[in-house]
């Protein structure tokens, strides 16, 4: 995880360095009157989560989200996430599910936010071994998370994020993702 974290302050370091020279000239984000507006936003992100679970530490997957940002402080999102597959006792496992969220934005530039994520995760783990299913288990839990958002355009948006998801199959999964926002 130490590498994850050097990895995620690398990303917000450029963020802000990005940000700068956007501020000076001028450069798109949303204009001072449109900050308080209401939006509709769709999202995709590719997701690395780490497991910590045997010998297998992390896997690829992805997140598809839709939110309603009421306005420059206060959003709500809902989402689809795939975190991956990790092998445990001989088994293959497969999580995924539906996320819920309110998020907190604090707005730092015109084309630059930082934002923080509390919601729910229902969660649905799938356990294969050698190709025949051998058990299911799902539930409802909390997920954390913290993240920036660039501006690239009025419409679309770069977003990075740190999320954790809390007790999925007994386990916190740790995730980081990056994706594009549009706006509407």
């Amino acid at each position: 995880m130490k590498k994850a974290n050097w990895i995620c302050g690398g990303l917000f370091a450029a963020l802000g360095a990005a940000a700068s020279p956007a501020v000076a000239q001028g450069t798109p984000g949303l204009l001072e009157a449109d900050r308080d507006a209401p939006q509709w936003y769709v999202g995709l992100n590719g997701t690395w989560a780490d497991y910590d679970v045997g010998n297998f530490d992390e896997e690829w997957g992805g997140k598809l989200f839709g939110g309603y940002q009421h306005n420059r402080w206060l959003g709500f999102q809902l989402g689809y996430a795939y975190l991956g597959e990790y092998e445990a006792n001989g088994g293959d496992v497969e999580v995924d599910g539906f996320e819920l969220a309110a998020l907190g934005h604090y707005p730092i530039t015109p084309t630059t936010s930082v934002f923080g994520k509390v919601g729910a995760f229902a969660w649905d783990t799938s356990v294969d071994g050698t190709g025949v299913p051998v058990s299911d288990d799902s539930g409802t839990d909390a997920t954390l998370g913290l993240g920036a958002e660039y501006s690239v355009t009025e419409q679309v948006g770069v977003r990075l994020e740190i999320e954790r998801f809390m007790d999925v199959g007994d386990e916190d999964i740790d995730a980081i993702s990056l994706g594009v926002v549009t706006r509407f």
